[in-house]
């Protein structure tokens, strides 16, 4: 994705989180809790193993992907 990340996967320390979620999902800024959703299942399949994914990238992508859909889904 090209985003500074720290060393939980998550956004680096100074950055912005809600920014960093929308470019790791490359999203807008006007998107609805919905589209988030839709677009973190569709990376996800893209990126899964069972589904064609690397495996050796599967799990960093899929912990960046589920950040980014927390961040902006305001999930605890």
């Amino acid at each position: 994705a090209g985003a500074v990340r720290g060393a939980d996967g998550g956004p680096a320390v100074g950055t912005d989180p809600v920014a960093w979620a929308l470019e790791v999902l490359g999203l807008d800024p006007d998107i609805d809790g919905g589209t988030v959703r839709r677009r973190f299942r569709s990376l996800l399949r893209h990126v899964h193993p069972d589904h064609g994914g690397h495996t050796t990238d599967a799990a960093v992508r899929i912990a960046e992907l589920t950040e980014a859909r927390r961040i902006l889904l305001g999930l605890t």
